[in-house]
C-alpha cells in the first residue's frame, strides 16, 4: 500500500500558513481519495472471503510476499514497480490497482496547458485496475477468468556483477553527479 505524503506536511505546522495552501488541499485530497480506495478494496476482499495482510510501501521486502497467491498494489506505477520488485517468484500475479488516477481533463491540463496540476496523481499504465472499476477487474481476477500478462525483465550486468532483474528501467550513474560516467551496452545476438 502507497503510502501518502500526508503526515510530512502535518509536521510542517510552523507558522500555521501550510494549512491554508493549495499544496496542502490537494496532498490532503490526494490522501483522502487513495485511503478510500485502500479501504473500499479492503471491503471488497474481506466480503469475498479472501484472507490477506497489507504492508505498507516501505515497508514491504521478499519475505511479506512469501506464500502469497496474489500480491495486489495499492497506488499507482511506483507502488506496482516496487511489488515487482519484491516478488521473485514468476509465479505469483501481481494486480496493480492506480487507487487516485489522473482523470482524462487533468491529463489534458498537464500535457496541453501549462495550469499547475497536482503531480502526484498518475495515469497508471501499468496497473491493470484503477479505483473506478477495481471490484470488476478484482472479481475476474479472483475467479482466475483475468490472465496475468508476463513482462520482460532487464538483467544488467555491471563489472561481472548481476543486479536484480529490473521491470521499467535501470539508472546507471556515476556516485559523484558531476563526474562523467562511461559505460558499454552488450545485448545478446540472437
Amino acid at each position: 500500500i502507497k503510502t501518502t505524503p500526508i503526515a510530512e506536511y502535518t509536521s510542517l505546522i510552523g507558522s500555521g500558513e501550510l494549512y491554508q495552501s493549495d499544496r496542502y488541499a490537494r496532498v490532503k485530497e490526494r490522501h483522502e481519495t487513495h485511503k478510500s480506495s485502500v479501504n473500499a478494496i479492503k471491503r471488497m476482499l474481506s466480503d469475498r472471503g479472501v484472507k490477506y495482510r497489507c504492508v505498507e510501501r516501505a515497508a514491504l521486502k521478499a519475505e511479506s510476499v512469501e506464500g502469497c497467491d496474489l500480491v495486489i498494489a495499492l497506488g499507482g506505477d511506483g507502488t506496482t514497480l516496487i511489488a515487482a520488485h519484491e516478488v521473485r517468484s514468476t509465479d505469483v500475479p501481481i494486480l496493480g490497482i492506480n487507487t487516485d488516477p489522473a482523470t482524462p481533463s487533468d491529463l489534458a491540463k498537464l500535457y496541453l496547458t501549462n495550469v499547475c496540476l497536482d503531480e502526484r496523481r498518475s495515469t497508471g499504465h501499468l496497473c491493470a485496475a484503477n479505483r473506478f472499476n477495481a471490484e470488476q477487474v478484482l472479481d475476474s481476477a479472483l475467479r482466475g477468468e483475468t490472465k496475468p500478462a508476463r513482462l520482460t525483465r532487464i538483467r544488467t550486468t555491471i563489472n561481472g556483477r548481476e543486479l536484480e532483474p529490473a521491470l521499467n528501467d535501470v539508472l546507471i550513474a556515476h556516485p559523484s553527479p558531476a563526474a562523467v560516467s562511461r559505460y558499454s551496452l552488450k545485448l545478446p545476438a540472437k
